[in-house]
């Protein structure tokens, strides 16, 4: 998932970018079953989903275009990257310029590059030897618009870890620089507030979405959970294993991904 920077909103009774009065808005239907992660373009005009091959899915990134800004029923495959044999993308990311695509190759346990122009399009896209090795497992990806820090989760150990790119955009100056143990069954994906005083991490054992609040923006071992908690199946998405979410730009919805062959949209 890819920082996107907020917009002024007017609405009424919204609490945008946290969990604390999510309201149910539509499922769009996708490709193929386990989408790992989800991330769109600033504009909300572009959505990209990573998928890997279980249940027979192809290892794939797909870009999906909507004719209205973040209403994903106008949504339709334009462009489909094939990741490397057996890549399994297991979580997306753009730099902040958008000519540059992250994603986590979970077979080969690599965080990789490619490069894209124009920005925010897959077609065309060239590969990069910029690459570094991950932790065996891990899953979902959000990389903040300085450029410099990223951050995932390390499924097997419940926890998110935090790293940092020694030169600006370049994955393959990343190394480790701390972690932050959820206390969550089998942690998957997440996402930040453009504060970074709110992360939301998925877990698809509980069907729900946790809320930490930071106190220390960006730095996740001042996180501590908020209890605020979106059940993805019981408030009326159906979705029993959320994998990838998403804000849109404004904080007022919260996109998610999972087992099931569907997006859910949330209305925060």
């Amino acid at each position: 998932m890819t920082l996107i920077l907020p917009q002024i909103s007017g609405g009424l009774g919204r609490n945008p970018f946290t969990l604390k009065s999510p309201t149910f808005v539509q499922n769009k239907s996708l490709t193929y079953k386990t989408a790992n992660d989800i991330a769109f373009n600033p504009d909300g005009t572009k959505m990209f989903i990573g998928t890997n091959n279980s249940s027979g899915n192809p290892d794939i990134i797909e870009e999906w275009g909507l004719t209205t800004a973040w209403d994903i029923s106008t949504a339709t495959v334009t462009t489909t990257h094939t990741v490397v044999a057996n890549g399994f993308a297991m979580g997306i990311a753009f730099s902040s310029d958008g000519l540059r695509l992250h994603y986590i190759d979970g077979h080969n346990k690599k965080l990789k590059d490619r490069k894209l122009s124009p920005a925010y399009t897959l077609a065309n896209s060239a590969t990069s030897t910029r690459e570094e090795t991950t932790p065996n497992s891990a899953r979902g990806l959000f990389q903040r618009d300085n450029d410099i820090d990223i951050y995932f989760v390390d499924t097997p150990n419940d926890e998110v870890e935090q790293w940092s790119m020694s030169t600006a955009g370049n994955i393959s100056t990343a190394s480790f620089v701390r972690a932050y143990a959820t206390g969550l069954a089998v942690p998957r994906g997440l996402c930040f507030d453009p504060t970074g005083t709110i992360m939301l991490v998925s877990d698809n054992v509980t069907d729900s979405i946790y809320q930490y609040n930071l106190s220390t923006a960006w730095d996740i071992s001042s996180a501590s959970s908020s209890g605020f908690v979106l059940d993805t199946d019981a408030d009326g998405g159906g979705e029993t294993g959320p994998i990838g979410v998403a804000f849109g730009n404004d904080g007022n919805n919260l996109y998610v991904t999972g087992f099931k062959e569907q997006l859910t949209q949330f209305s925060l």
